[in-house]
């Protein structure tokens, strides 16, 4: 069955002119619609194609006249169809386009995670906490510890510890919770070599597609330890000159009380032998007495310079005269049973 409904009558010429128009614009393809008497409708980038193909073509002309003549009810359906079919494709490439784009989303975030990951200076490790296993590890953990990617990637957390008792207990009791930064100060971690270093380690305990893992930052310390040891040498000897400087000041305290004890001492020894005869028997003792006053004073004068009471006053000494003096007064001291034999230089 004919109809005599024209082609404009159908569809909205405006609205397809625009459509074809975007269509050309976006993707540079040409197109056109002709009723059946060869006349172009709408369209966009049409001209040389259709006006100078179907026009003067006539293959396409004889072709054109052999299309059938389609019922009103069939053209209907053909329309139902058409857009059905344009709604599903288009509902299907939307949802495509989604798709694509999320996946570009997670390509692009997965790899800012990637440059991050390995741009970071300390020793990072994704670790599965139930098992201990080494899921990921960036390029400064391969240096800092000596393996190869591929071979860290073989161990557990446990094997990088030198105490991984402790660092299995930490790895299976901590929940997880993303907000959460847990801070370990030190550590001991080993090298491949064997090699003993301290390590302070800073993790993030999360939920990765269902499995408890967590990502441990790992920062060797061993230049702040060392810094940390000569500060606290540094801090002991302090401690050690000020009890040094406490013990001068006490010395010199009793150093000055002792000196003027000497003063009385040694003057009352020049009274006592100004009175006596040179050959008086008690005589010879009280010389005794001033000549070791007098070594306990130059002691006493040390002490007060140590203690910077007192001026240093340096003078050339004689070593065999000091030590002539202090023989009998040795010989007495150590008794009868010892001989002391004396060789000057």
């Amino acid at each position: 069955m004919s109809f005599d409904y024209k082609l404009e009558d159908l569809i909205e010429i405006s609205t397809l002119d625009s459509l074809l128009s975007d269509l050309y614009k976006a993707a540079v393809i040409p197109s056109a619609i002709i009723d059946m008497e060869g006349v172009v409708l709408t369209g966009a980038g049409w001209q040389r194609i259709c006006t100078d193909f179907h026009r003067v073509n006539e293959e396409y002309s004889a072709a054109l006249r052999e299309v059938p003549v389609l019922s009103l009810d069939k053209f209907k359906f053909i329309l139902s169809f058409l857009s059905s079919f344009a709604g599903i494709i288009m509902k299907m490439g939307l949802t495509n386009l989604k798709q694509l784009e999320h996946q570009k989303q997670l390509e692009e975030s997965e790899e800012n995670y990637r440059q991050l990951f390995e741009a970071e200076s300390d020793a990072i490790f994704l670790i599965d906490n139930e098992t201990g296993n080494l899921l990921r590890a960036n390029v400064a953990a391969s240096r800092l510890y000596g393996y190869t990617i591929d071979e860290l990637l073989a161990l557990q957390n446990s094997d990088l510890s030198a105490e991984p008792e402790e660092t299995i207990r930490v790895t299976k009791s901590t929940p997880p919770d993303p907000d959460k930064i847990v801070t370990i100060p030190l550590r001991w971690h080993r090298k491949k070599d064997g090699t003993k270093f301290p390590v302070e380690i800073t993790g993030r305990f999360f939920l990765r597609a269902d499995r408890l893992v967590h990502i441990a930052a790992i920062r060797d310390i061993t230049d702040r330890k060392l810094v940390e040891q000569e500060k606290e040498k540094l801090q002991a000897q302090l401690n050690q000159a000020q009890k040094i400087e406490s013990i001068g000041r006490l010395a010199g305290g009793v150093a000055h009380d002792f000196n003027n004890m000497l003063g009385v001492i040694l003057g009352n020894v020049e009274l006592a032998m100004s009175n006596l005869d040179h050959d008086h028997p008690i005589r010879h003792d009280l010389e005794e007495i001033e000549k070791a006053a007098i070594r306990s004073a130059d002691l006493t004068r040390q002490l007060l310079a140590f203690a910077r009471q007192q001026t240093i006053a340096p003078k050339v000494l004689d070593l065999n005269d000091i030590i002539t003096g202090m023989l009998k007064m040795l010989r007495r001291l150590i008794g009868e049973d010892v001989d002391l034999e004396w060789i000057a230089a």
